[in-house]
């Protein structure tokens, strides 16, 4: 009896090495999002010391079709230029405090004082009513 029906084979194509699986994580995703399958050769070897000497750590690999646009896509930075980096939103996160406005700090502060200057107002209060002349 046959067995199912099989489509072509595929080959695959190392596009990239790495050290170890993690190290090969966000080459992946990248790979993945644009709809390329991927396969990472070796992700189960053994503990990744044990494996990158052995066999100098990880292959990515995708379908031989999509090896040229694999790897114009690993080719690209994507972090933001220098120049173009907003230094308005670098200082926003300078100070993780919210800025205290005069009226706020004032409330605080009178809240603390009363609260701690309760108990001897409320024994000020209890002597002033209780003493007879």
């Amino acid at each position: 009896m046959p067995g199912p029906a099989l489509g072509p084979r595929t080959s695959w194509v190392t596009v990239a090495r790495f050290p170890h699986s993690l190290a090969a994580a966000a080459a992946r995703i990248r790979l993945e999002a644009e709809e390329i399958p991927t396969f990472l050769e070796g992700e189960r070897m053994g503990s990744p010391a044990m494996y990158r000497v052995a066999t100098g750590g990880v292959k990515l690999q995708v379908p031989a079709e999509f090896a040229a646009d694999a790897r114009i896509l690993l080719s690209q930075d994507w972090s933001l230029p220098k120049d173009d980096f907003d230094d308005d939103l670098d200082e926003a996160w300078d100070d993780p405090h919210p800025e205290r406005t005069p009226s706020r700090g004032w409330i605080i502060e009178v809240v603390i004082v009363l609260a701690l200057a309760s108990p001897a107002i409320l024994w000020l209060v209890a002597k002033l009513f209780t003493s007879r002349p």
